[in-house]
């Protein structure tokens, strides 16, 4: 073990009659007596000394030992123990001295339980021979409950399940869905889109073409019901969204606001500018950062389809198509089942199947505009009789 270092002669004599940083005297040089500085020191640190003592174990007797009283947290509970005194000892061994979570000491000469299973405060090892123990065979092990790894967030999963709409096929979403309008405008005049009364709860999302760098920005206006995630309606809303005049084609906006019912679109300034458009409603992980872990769907099929595929979509600000006179093409998927199995793919009428992902590792903005969102393609009408889609993430802050 290395020797500590030291403050100089010199620092530590003009350290005389002052008082340190933590409160402690130290005497003044040639002081005499210096009995009541000895005092000072002793009572202050004595002081100090309470809250290193909760919880401590001691020797109380050649083959028992004790435990002052104290307090630890258990979450958000304060759990208090009150101390004991003259517990036995095994002879012989290592004996190993924690508290439960419910507070109830405990000691045992096979070691400390497992932490990730079993939740507990190590306190202790004492080890004994010839039916006695020295201090110096006690071993602090309180501190493995003060210092321990910064970790990261734990992972958690979220649940969907879906089933094909029966007498149908095409394209289906879980988790989230984009609704295009099926085809690009430059909403002069006014359009609308979606459907009165239908409960989207979605942002309004824009892919534009290339501006025409005429030194002027295109202006449109979104109007109609908006909701916010508190609850709030708004039965009369606006929100602007500002195309730069100069961009490049296919960059993507979205309100900030999230609309219900039927909404309107409408140039309000600058040139006019085509754009693909509708609604986009993506998990965002209740708008926090997060990680994707990793993704599992389990199914049974309803009919055999040669041309399903399951998508896990990444869904952001980058990466959209804008297309003339059609639907915009979102960006490309984090993880295909078509493209993970190739050939193996399809689903067959009564049989089961599934698909995972373990090695993902997507850090996804939620907090900022990203989220993600399950795409289902089916040719055959009720390909997935009834599927669950889990995604494993990590919270991110």
């Amino acid at each position: 073990m290395g020797t500590e270092r030291y403050l100089s002669d010199a620092d530590l004599a003009a350290l005389s009659g002052t008082v340190g940083s933590a409160g402690e005297p130290y005497p003044t040089q040639n002081e005499n007596p210096h009995g009541i500085s000895d005092y000072k020191h002793i009572d202050h640190f004595g002081r100090l000394a309470i809250p290193l003592s909760a919880l401590q174990v001691f020797g109380d007797g050649t083959l028992a030992f004790g435990v002052r009283a104290g307090q630890f947290m258990d979450g958000d509970t304060v759990v208090s123990y009150a101390g004991a005194s003259d517990q036995s000892l095994t002879n012989n061994q290592t004996n190993y001295i924690y508290l439960t979570v419910a507070g109830v000491l405990t000691v045992n000469t096979s070691g400390f339980p497992t932490p990730s299973t079993t939740n507990h405060l190590p306190l202790a090892e004492i080890l004994t021979a010839s039916g006695t123990f020295a201090v110096t065979d006690i071993t602090d092990r309180r501190p493995r409950s003060i210092f321990q790894l910064v970790r990261g967030r734990p992972e958690s999963e979220k649940t969907w399940t879906f089933d094909s709409p029966q007498g149908a096929s095409g394209t289906f979403y879980s988790g989230g869905f984009y609704n295009f309008a099926s085809s690009d405008d430059n909403f002069n005049p006014a359009v609308t889109h979606g459907t009165a009364n239908s409960a989207y709860g979605a942002h309004v999302f824009l892919v534009s073409a290339a501006g025409a760098s005429g030194g002027t920005d295109t202006v449109i206006r979104v109007s109609g019901t908006s909701i916010t995630d508190a609850g709030v309606r708004n039965a009369a809303d606006t929100e602007d969204l500002t195309l730069d005049d100069a961009g490049a084609a296919d960059l993507y906006q979205e309100t900030t606001k999230k609309w219900i019912g039927q909404v309107s679109l409408e140039l309000q300034s600058g040139p006019d500018l085509l754009c693909n458009y509708g609604f986009a409603k993506y998990w965002d992980n209740n708008n926090n950062n997060y990680t994707i872990v990793g993704f599992e769907a389990v199914f049974l099929a309803g009919a055999s389809d040669g041309g399903v595929n399951i998508e896990l979509c990444h869904h952001k600000a980058t990466g959209w198509t804008y297309n003339a006179a059609s639907t915009p093409t979102p960006p490309s998927p984090l993880a295909a089942m078509q493209t993970d199995y190739n050939t193996e793919f399809e689903t067959i009428d009564g049989e089961q199947g599934s698909w995972k992902r373990d090695n993902l590792g997507q850090d996804v903005e939620g907090g900022d505009g990203e989220g993600h969102i399950i795409r289902v393609t089916t040719t055959a009408n009720k390909a997935f009789e009834r599927a669950t889609f889990m995604i494993r993430i990590r919270p991110r802050t």
